[in-house]
């Protein structure tokens, strides 16, 4: 199976493949608005944009980013009509290469456990974490008492605030990725909601969300420590969902943070599906033979 670097040049027609696929199976992640910004972030390894062909025609694209020092992030959709003919093989064969070279290990999600799974434990990856899709209609639910305002992340002020509150939210995280200015692109003016609450009059939580098709999707929110357990998040998605036209709301919440998992049901989002996350661990140096030593 014929892969080539995805150049910038290929970026529309990559998006607009990853589309038509989408469309033959929901379950592919909805990267192809993104691909443009996630091109530009800091964190994107452009030696590892790849673009599966068959005769001229996409049939499949991957990408990789920095999820943290020592560990890559995959992402990749294969049209289905080509699956189980070497395409996912011939996409993660170069990233392998690159994970044994630089001693890296490699993360990546599915949202079709039997087929994905399937393929990503075969090529020796690991169960690590699940995450759970929530959705609820975008009737907004009562506005708690907090002040909200709006960020415009065009304004430089605004961008620097929302970097310093995500840095400050998930310090302590295990395997956080860290926004970089770049990677705020994604989040569009005309399409994003994003807000900020106050505590005791300081900026103290964020919701970063963007309009999906006819769904407002959360992607990221958290709230500092000293905040914490205030209302603020569930304020946070009622004013959201106050600020949007879409017909629906949908978050990505870890299935093990049971916290964030009864805030949602509490606002009445409902299970809707689930994604499993793989770890390949970083492969091992060759321990060198022990030389033969010959007595005198």
């Amino acid at each position: 199976m014929p892969v080539r670097p995805l150049l910038q040049a290929d970026l529309p027609a990559a998006a607009s493949f990853a589309e038509r696929a989408r469309a033959r199976d929901p379950l592919i992640e909805p990267f192809a608005t993104s691909l443009p910004a996630l091109w530009k972030s800091e964190r994107a390894r452009r030696d590892l944009f790849l673009l599966a062909e068959e005769k001229g025609q996409a049939c499949g694209v991957s990408f990789a980013l920095m999820r943290e020092p020592g560990q890559l992030e995959l992402y990749a959709a294969v049209d289905p009509r080509e699956r189980r003919r070497g395409v996912g093989k011939a996409l993660l064969k170069p990233v392998l290469e690159v994970a044994l070279r630089e001693k890296l290990s490699l993360r990546a999600s599915t949202r079709s456990l039997a087929a994905g799974g399937g393929f990503l434990t075969a090529h020796r990856f690991e169960p690590d974490s699940r995450a759970l899709l929530l959705e609820r209609s975008a009737t907004p639910p009562p506005l708690p008492p907090a002040t909200i305002r709006s960020l415009d992340l065009r304004t430089e002020g605004d961008r620097e605030l929302l970097l310093s509150l995500s840095a400050g939210a998930y310090a302590e995280a295990p395997g956080n990725i860290r926004w970089s200015a770049s990677d705020l692109a994604r989040f569009d003016a005309s399409s994003s909601v994003v807000l900020v609450a106050e505590h005791e009059g300081a900026p103290a939580a964020y919701l970063a969300s963007r309009e999906v098709g006819e769904a407002l999707a959360i992607e990221e929110m958290g709230t500092l420590p000293a905040a914490r357990r205030k209302g603020l998040a569930r304020a946070l998605i009622a004013s959201a969902l106050r600020r949007t036209s879409a017909r629906a709301a949908v978050a990505w919440v870890d299935a093990a943070n049971t916290a964030a998992v009864a805030l949602y049901r509490a606002l009445d989002f409902r299970e809707k599906g689930a994604r499993a996350t793989y770890v390949r661990a970083a492969a091992k140096p060759k321990k060198e033979p022990a030389p033969i030593v010959t007595p005198a």
